[in-house]
């Protein structure tokens, strides 16, 4: 039935090995806004951010993080059968497709150094509106990496704070398929949906 739009307000801060790819990709201000933009929309679908709408810090501190802000409006909500809307509550990390697409491997799987992921996702709904499903807490530790996902609820509000380590710079073949499980496992759980709606009561007025 169409698409529901959202307001975006995206806070990004990167350490380590990324920062310094971030500051290359980012550095040069004529291409800065456009290369930020296909990032962010990657995950999140058009994107419409004013002329203001992105703040950068000093790219030339190497000894602070890279820090990125993001105002915007976007259409990457989907609308359902019953007036409800469904998103999900945090962009995909994508490990099976960037990590272990394949159903084998004969060579080790080299990831590049191990990092940390640490998101944090207020939702704030439509006036009127209630969470009618939401991820879970859970909690997955194996050997590749440890991911945690905490969930709070309250009056027009949702936040959803995840947090995935990876542990290994290394795959060997012997562990490929484990590790395929662990990111599949990943993916699933970043991947579940909020849905939104209006209360029964409410519609069932509004019918009547």
């Amino acid at each position: 039935e169409g698409t529901g739009g959202a307001q975006l307000d995206l806070r990004v801060e990167t350490t380590g090995a990324l920062a310094a790819e971030w500051r290359q990709r980012y550095h040069a201000l004529a291409t800065q806004k456009g290369r930020i933009v296909e990032n962010m929309g990657s995950e999140f679908g058009d994107l419409s951010v004013a002329e203001r709408g992105i703040e950068v810090n000093d790219l030339e501190n190497v000894e602070t993080p890279v820090k990125v802000r993001v105002q915007s409006k976007t259409l990457g909500l989907s609308r359902g059968t019953n007036g409800e809307l469904s998103f999900t509550a945090m962009p995909s990390t994508g490990l099976v497709a960037r990590y272990a697409s394949l159903s084998n491997r004969r060579q080790d799987v080299k990831i590049g150094f191990s990092h940390t992921l640490d998101d944090e996702w207020t939702i704030k709904l439509p006036p009127g509106s209630v969470v009618k499903s939401a991820p879970e807490d859970r909690s997955l530790q194996t050997p590749f990496g440890r991911l945690d996902v905490k969930v709070e609820k309250s009056a027009g509000k949702l936040v959803v704070k995840a947090k995935l380590r990876m542990d290994q710079t290394r795959i060997k073949p012997a562990e490929y398929a484990a590790f395929k499980t662990f990111c599949a496992d990943v993916d699933r759980a970043l991947g579940e949906r909020v849905v939104i709606g209006k209360p029964l009561a409410a519609r069932n007025r509004v019918i009547a």
